[in-house]
């Protein structure tokens, strides 16, 4: 089944760390429609992976994607997205501005999450981070 996705959607990412998430943005989308949790740890704390950084980048994630959404830009968040409260938020963002929400949701096999993680250079997450968050992408799913 082929999806049109419309230009002014938010896209959300779903699915644990080393999913593909990010290969699979950069792959189908511009540098400039991706909004990377990532890449907003890097401007608040000049690390990508600074977990103690996460309240000041999901901030800006937020207000990126309200900018985006106002403006009518296709808007893609590269982040987990598996939790509940994260998952809402950015649906009332999208339901504020009349926008079309996409899901892809990333079922990546535990072990191969696990070996992809241990691949990204400055990235990494603990071992038990990504088997937690292997275990909420169902659950997750049942927000969308």
């Amino acid at each position: 089944m082929t999806t049109r996705i419309h230009g002014d959607a938010l896209v959300l990412l779903v699915g644990p760390s080393g999913a593909g998430k990010s290969t699979f943005a950069q792959k189908w989308f511009l540098a400039t429609q991706i909004v990377s949790a990532d890449q907003c740890r890097a401007y608040v704390s000049d690390c990508e992976s600074n977990q103690d950084a996460s309240t000041d980048a999901f901030d800006l994630v937020h207000l990126i994607v309200e900018r985006r959404m106002r403006r009518g830009l296709l808007t893609v968040v590269d982040a987990t997205n598996l939790e509940p409260k994260a998952i809402e938020t950015l649906i009332a963002k999208a339901e504020t501005f009349k926008r079309a929400v996409f899901a892809y949701v990333f079922t990546t096999p535990l072990s191969e999450c696990l070996q992809n993680n241990k691949q990204r250079p400055g990235r990494q997450v603990l071992d038990k981070v990504v088997r937690r968050q292997v275990g909420l992408v169902q659950e997750a799913v049942t927000f969308l």
